[in-house]
C-alpha cells in the first residue's frame, strides 16, 4: 500500500518528465495526419520512440547526422521489405542481426530497440511500389523533424549540463 501512496504522490512529477515525448508525439501526429494522411500515423510511434530514447542526452550534430542517416536508411529497407517475401525474409534476418551486433552492447542490452521499431514500423503498412517515394518522403519528414526536435532538446540540455559543470567546478576548488 505505501508503494501506490508513493506512485500517487510522484504523479505529477512523472506526469511532467514525459512532457516532451507526448508533444512530440502530438505534434508529428498532427502533421503527419493532416499533410500525407492517416495511413502514414503508424511511423509516429516508431520515432516518438527513438526521440523517447534519445532525448535526454546531449548529442552533437555529428552524433544527430549520424542518427539521421541511420533512420534513413533503416526506413528505406523497411520499404523495400515490403516488396515481396524474399526481401521481407532476407533483410528482417540481416538488419535486426545488425542492428543487434551494433547497437546493444552488455552495458546497454536495448539500444538496438528503437531501431528495430523504425524498421518494424515501416513494414507494417506496406503501400507498394507505386507509393515507395512518397512513403519515403513522408519518412524523411519525420526523421528531419526528430532530428531538429532532438537538436532543441540537446540544446537546452547543454545549458543544465554546464550549470552542473560550473557547481562541479567550484566544489572541487573549494575542497
Amino acid at each position: 500500500m505505501g508503494d501506490f501512496i508513493k506512485d500517487i504522490k510522484n504523479l505529477p512529477r512523472n506526469y511532467v518528465a514525459q512532457l516532451p515525448t507526448i508533444f512530440f508525439f502530438i505534434i508529428l501526429f498532427i502533421v503527419i495526419v493532416s499533410f500525407f494522411g492517416a495511413q502514414y500515423a503508424i511511423m509516429v510511434s516508431a520515432f516518438t520512440t527513438v526521440f523517447k530514447v534519445k532525448y535526454p542526452k546531449n548529442l552533437s550534430i555529428n552524433e544527430l547526422f549520424k542518427l539521421f542517416l541511420l533512420e534513413a536508411l533503416l526506413c528505406f529497407l523497411g520499404i523495400i521489405a515490403t516488396f515481396n517475401i524474399f526481401l521481407c525474409v532476407f533483410l528482417n534476418i540481416s538488419v535486426l542481426f545488425i542492428l543487434v551486433v551494433f547497437q546493444s552492447s552488455q552495458f546497454n542490452p536495448k539500444g538496438a530497440f528503437a531501431y528495430v521499431m523504425t524498421f518494424i514500423f515501416v513494414q507494417l503498412k506496406p503501400l507498394g511500389i507505386s507509393n515507395f517515394s512518397f512513403e519515403l518522403f513522408v519518412m524523411l519528414i519525420c526523421d528531419i523533424f526528430l532530428i531538429v526536435s532532438l537538436m532543441l532538446f540537446s540544446f537546452f540540455n547543454k545549458k543544465e549540463y554546464s550549470q552542473i559543470k560550473n557547481l562541479t567546478r567550484r566544489f572541487i576548488h573549494l575542497i
